[in-house]
């Protein structure tokens, strides 16, 4: 297929292992490329994807959608704004049980199952990550340097496991990944990302982001909290939350003045739309991606970057710097979301 030259762009929607070859075999055949989440898994592909994005003269934009929904794209406006000052600490979780997914009708895992019984780690970082590393500055003045990760035991999957397929069949089954896998994330400049992933608990599914500014605070949980800076020193402060939505109103980014009606007809919030429109636009204009390659790579490193902690008994890992230095001036790329 690749030796075909009747078509400019490759769009990967695989499972997980193949995103990275693919990606890497695709543009090392002169194609663009669109991948679904994660980039890669292993540290490897996440470098290989990187030389052959700049060997070949193409683009490469990972399709994380949950950094388009509305609410997270009117965060990165207030961000900009200085809404929150200089944000230093961020929080995000992917919860999503998803058992019944992970097995064929015959007992036996299909690539979703794989993820929890031959791995481990957080092998789903960029739908919790995504968005709070856009709100940082991540690769544009900051960039991911080290990791440390934990995992709770395996409670729930053998349990689910042995009503549906019986006994017999769960004693043949090994479950490797964590029931919460949790993973302290620290920048260059000294920030911090704290990132939860469970796709087993028996709890509802959920996504939570945080950032935490000198200025104020967001959680999608609570609401906004901002400092009175009018407020008398000599007291004692009482910071409360306000709701978030008129803030979201306010700071309505501009791709959803324009197609909210559109967006909203597809999924994830209508970020589905907005993340196909920015990779038919990165064709059409011939440009650079919001998501990039770099992105890709540094959020995806986190999958390996985390087996590794837990290898290593909770080990501080060190990131790969995927940029090649640049990430220290910020808007080395031009890579705007219009």
């Amino acid at each position: 297929m690749l030796a075909r030259d009747d078509f400019d762009i490759v769009l990967i929607a695989t499972s997980i292992k193949w995103h990275g070859i693919m990606s890497i075999d695709a543009m090392n055949a002169g194609k663009h490329v669109g991948s679904e989440v994660p980039a890669c898994q292993d540290l490897e592909e996440c470098r290989g994807m990187v030389r052959a994005k700049e060997a070949n003269n193409v683009h490469y934009m990972l399709l994380e959608n949950y950094t388009f929904m509305e609410q997270n794209l009117a965060v990165l406006n207030m961000v900009k704004d200085g809404l929150f000052g200089n944000p230093y600490y961020g929080e995000c979780g992917y919860i999503h049980e998803y058992k019944a997914g992970h097995y064929n009708p015959n007992g036996s895992v299909n690539w979703r199952g794989e993820l929890a019984t031959k791995t481990h780690g957080n092998h789903y970082p960029t739908h919790s990550g995504g968005p709070v590393f856009k709100w940082m500055g991540i690769n544009d003045g900051d960039r991911l340097s080290k990791l440390t990760c934990y995992a709770t035991q395996n409670e729930t999957a053998r349990e689910y496991y042995t009503r549906r397929f019986g006994e017999a069949a769960a004693a043949k089954m090994t479950w490797t990944l964590g029931e919460m896998t949790t993973c302290l994330i620290g920048t260059a400049r000294g920030k911090i990302v704290k990132m939860d992933l469970d796709i087993q608990s028996n709890r509802p599914h959920s996504f939570y982001y945080l950032l935490q500014g000198t200025k104020g605070i967001v959680d999608n949980r609570f609401g906004i909290s901002l400092l009175d800076e009018k407020a008398p020193l000599d007291r004692h402060p009482h910071f409360t939350w306000e709701k978030l939505q008129p803030y979201v109103d306010k700071y309505e980014h501009a791709l959803w003045k324009k197609y909210r009606d559109q967006a909203y007809t597809s999924g994830h919030g209508g970020g589905d739309f907005l993340e196909l429109l920015e990779l038919v636009r990165m064709v059409r204009e011939d440009r650079e991606p919001w998501i990039d390659v770099y992105d890709a790579a540094a959020w995806s490193a986190i999958y390996e970057c985390s087996r590794q902690s837990l290898d290593g008994g909770n080990a501080t890992v060190e990131i790969p710097d995927f940029t090649g230095g640049r990430w220290k001036k910020a808007g080395w790329r031009a890579t705007g979301l219009g």
